[in-house]
């Protein structure tokens, strides 16, 4: 999409996780260097079909970032389309941190590295 051209590339992937969000109700995305260490956890539990489940957006994260969009998995539905959407319009370094989709997500959930008047999600 021409609105990522000035982007970092890791960007992209909210293009494609919307794009598949057309078909799927949930979307898991991984990045291609992910490491899963623990198999007892059914990631079922949380991608329910159960129209009662406010649920849209299951995150890891690390010592960096509370949330690290190298996986996540995320519902198809008003608030996440709007998460996805409000993140692939920051501009570039905005924050004075990296200018890459974890931080743009990081900023639109919690406000990280004292971006003002933002942290409540989308919208």
């Amino acid at each position: 999409s021409d609105q990522l051209l000035d982007k970092d590339v890791r960007y992209h992937k909210l293009i494609w996780v919307k794009q598949l969000m057309q078909n799927y109700t949930w979307v898991f995305f991984t990045d291609c260097d992910a490491l899963f260490l623990d198999f007892s956890i059914d990631v079922g539990r949380w991608a329910t079909d159960d129209d009662a489940s406010t649920t849209e957006l299951v995150l890891t994260g690390d010592h960096g970032w509370a949330m690290n969009s190298g996986q996540f998995l995320m519902r198809n539905g008003t608030w996440a389309k709007q998460l996805l959407d409000d993140a692939m319009k920051e501009p570039k370094h905005t924050h004075g941190c990296v200018g890459n989709d974890n931080a743009a997500f990081n900023w639109l959930l919690w406000g990280d590295c004292g971006w003002k008047g933002r942290g409540k999600g989308p919208g």
